[in-house]
């Protein structure tokens, strides 16, 4: 994955920060609903563009049927993608949160940033 930024941090609804956080979607990657590619059981996939305009292929971790935190088979995908590094094997950029507000109830999205393979 790659090394997030050392100014990276969480704001508190208090006003305070939580240094070493991840990125935030929007501010780091280009990206509509429109641009949906593709849905499945585990996600939503979106082509996007980073700040350098190369493509990308952002998944939406699916998180509403979970009832006991961050689903395991999101874990398992990150844990095997992030060490797995082959020419035939999408490569995993980072993973990045989406902006956490009163009106999402302080619950955000996790994606997953892929490079993006045409197909």
């Amino acid at each position: 994955m790659a090394a997030v930024a050392g100014d990276a941090k969480i704001e508190l609804v208090d006003g305070g920060y939580i240094p070493g956080a991840t990125r935030i979607v929007d501010e780091a990657y280009d990206y509509t609903d429109a641009d949906q590619i593709g849905e499945g059981t585990y996600g939503k996939v979106y082509k996007g563009k980073d700040k350098k305009g190369k493509s990308v292929a952002l998944k939406m971790i699916r998180m509403d049927n979970e009832k006991e935190g961050f689903p395991i088979t999101a874990i398992r995908e990150i844990k095997l993608l992030s060490t797995l590094k082959h020419e035939n094997i999408v490569n995993l950029r980072e993973i990045v949160r989406s902006r956490v507000n009163k009106e999402s109830k302080y619950k955000g999205d996790i994606f997953m940033v892929f490079d993006y393979a045409e197909h």
